[in-house]
């Protein structure tokens, strides 16, 4: 199997049952702490009528956002050590110990582990969204109506644009994340 020479980062040594534990819980702390900002940016960016005060509109889509996130990290981060994993069995060890091999093999995981998260992230973002743009009262109305109105399709509204900056973003950050571990170990 090929990989870096040496000791591997710790969260490459996790079982899958870790990783996903591990993820789930990133995945709903950072999303939670972030909560509030991502209800400002949502409201800015409305042409809906918003008729609930700041304060009142922070719980707004919390539910979806509580609900999916831990799923979504689940499968993100599982998806990245799956991919990762039969990447490196998959090429040759000497390319996979280099550094640019290191940083293909991280890159082309996490573009896949964050298209595996799509399939959740982008049905929380749709009625998240729509709950704190006051479209929905709630999340349940919101899936309801969507449902409704739309079937599962309404679900993924926005899901090129999500997707496109959702595996680029995250396919960075990991290989990024991944060539400044190499860095400090040297």
């Amino acid at each position: 199997r090929g990989g870096a020479a040496g000791p591997r980062p710790a969260s490459e040594l996790l079982t899958p049952a870790e990783t996903v534990v591990a993820g789930a819980c990133a995945r709903l702390v950072a999303q939670t702490i972030l909560h509030p900002l991502d209800v400002v940016r949502t409201r800015s960016q409305t042409s809906s009528a918003i008729t609930a005060t700041l304060a009142q509109a922070l719980p707004f889509g919390l539910a979806p956002q509580v609900l999916l996130s831990a799923p979504a990290g689940s499968v993100q981060f599982a998806a990245v050590k799956f991919f990762r994993g039969q990447l490196e069995a998959a090429l040759p060890a000497d390319f996979t110990a280099s550094a640019p091999g290191r940083f293909c093999t991280q890159l082309l995981a996490a573009a896949g582990g964050a298209a595996c998260a799509g399939s959740i992230r982008i049905p929380q973002e749709v009625v998240k969204q729509g709950c704190m743009a006051e479209l929905y009262p709630n999340a349940a109305s919101a899936v309801a109506t969507i449902a409704r109105d739309r079937g599962v399709a309404g679900f993924y509204k926005g899901a090129v644009a999500t997707l496109s900056r959702d595996v680029m973003w995250n396919s960075l950050s990991f290989a990024l994340f991944r060539v400044f571990l190499d860095s400090a170990a040297a």
